[in-house]
């Protein structure tokens, strides 16, 4: 799960994030999400999935007569 920052914040290690950071739920100190969460201070972004490889377009087929 990743977070959107809105307020700049400091976080153990010695960490600190900005407003607009999205940072990873390892990084934050799990016993504060959900506190940070009900402050408004940070806020759930959904995963981004991969777009699925585009279908390679069809081969021309050859029938051997004349055009």
């Amino acid at each position: 799960m990743k977070y959107q920052v809105n307020v700049g914040i400091n976080f153990p290690p010695g960490k600190r994030a900005e407003a607009g950071d999205v940072v990873d739920a390892s990084e934050l100190p799990s016993s504060s999400i959900k506190w940070l969460k009900e402050q408004g201070i940070i806020a759930a972004v959904a995963e981004e999935k991969k777009p699925a490889a585009p279908t390679p377009a069809p081969s021309p087929v050859s029938f051997g007569g004349k055009g």
